[in-house]
């Protein structure tokens, strides 16, 4: 398995870094820790590769990580782009990306590089982003040790379905990796209304390619429920929500998450709904760039060579 951390000097960096180092990963999993850095001018880029390099060289023998190669590499260009260009060259099969400590509207207005990354590579990626981490980044008496701190276990995911190839593999690879007996998983499907110009590309087709109607609710409850008893056999958590909510499904996504106190929101890649003037996969876009906790946008392609155990 290959593992991509892109990493910075930032304090979400340092979650990631915390939260990767916590869990129980295959025997033989590399993880690649990847810095981008700015374009120099020639004469000063010399000078730069090289502190880059010791500080990546030293940030990678302060990881123990059981059965795991540590790894590094250094990019140059724009950040997104750079960190594409190496998952998908590579061949990696999940990335892990620490967030920044910006409100969701500065997220938006910037550019994610978690989104944005998730919208170019073909494998999955996670975004680390505890709810508790802000918190403590707003005390003024706040120490980066107390990151190390941090319970990084989801304890409450909500899994967000839409019946997309992704979507579902999503739902495949939370059963496979299993949770412990005190997870709490709720399981929502968002009825996107039509007037606001969202289009179902997947449920409103015929096997054929026609156009039939659209599911009732009463359909997508049903199944829901079916997967949600799929998801019950599979694993030791207790699933306390099934719902078919209406509205706009990222909005939707995130307001939910954050009224149950969601730990984490598993979801797929890149669903089957888009609106008139957005393309496929805003909808993941949204919800990482605007959730208050972390995100695992899950690639149908990848999703089974994704193994690991939370400790």
């Amino acid at each position: 398995m290959k593992v991509l951390i892109p990493v910075d000097d930032m304090p979400y960096t340092l979650a990631s870094l915390c939260s990767v180092s916590r869990r129980k990963w295959p025997e033989g999993t590399v993880i690649t820790l990847c810095r981008v850095v700015e374009d120099y001018s020639d004469s000063d880029m010399d000078y730069h590769r090289e502190k880059t390099e010791r500080w990546l060289t030293e940030l990678a023998d302060t990881l123990d990580i059981d059965g795991c190669k540590i790894d590094t590499a250094i990019l140059r260009g724009d950040i997104v782009k750079s960190i594409a260009d190496l998952a998908n060259d590579y061949a990696i099969d999940y990335i892990v990306i620490g967030s920044h400590d910006r409100s969701g509207v500065e997220r938006a207005w910037l550019g994610s590089v978690a989104s944005g990354v998730t919208e170019r590579v073909s494998c999955s990626v996670e975004i680390v982003r505890p709810p508790e981490l802000h918190r403590l980044m707003m005390d003024e008496s706040f120490k980066r040790a107390m990151v190390e701190d941090l319970d990084f276990t989801p304890h409450r995911i909500l899994l967000a379905l839409d019946f997309s190839d992704n979507s579902l593999s999503a739902l495949k690879w939370l059963a496979k990796l299993g949770c412990s007996a005190t997870t709490k998983i709720a399981m929502i499907v968002v009825d996107p209304p039509l007037g606001k110009g969202i289009i179902d590309l997947k449920l409103s087709r015929g096997t054929h390619g026609e156009h039939t109607s659209l599911p009732s609710p009463e359909e997508l409850l049903r199944r829901l429920r079916q997967h949600c008893d799929y998801l019950a056999s599979k694993v030791k958590a207790e699933i306390t929500d099934t719902r078919v909510m209406k509205g706009l499904p990222a909005k939707t996504i995130v307001d939910n998450a954050d009224s149950w106190g969601a730990d984490l929101i598993v979801m797929g890649a890149h669903g089957v709904t888009r609106s008139v003037d957005s393309p496929v996969g805003s909808v993941t876009r949204e919800v990482m760039d605007n959730s208050s906790c972390s995100v695992v946008a899950i690639n149908s392609s990848h999703w089974q060579e994704i193994g690991f155990e939370w400790k």
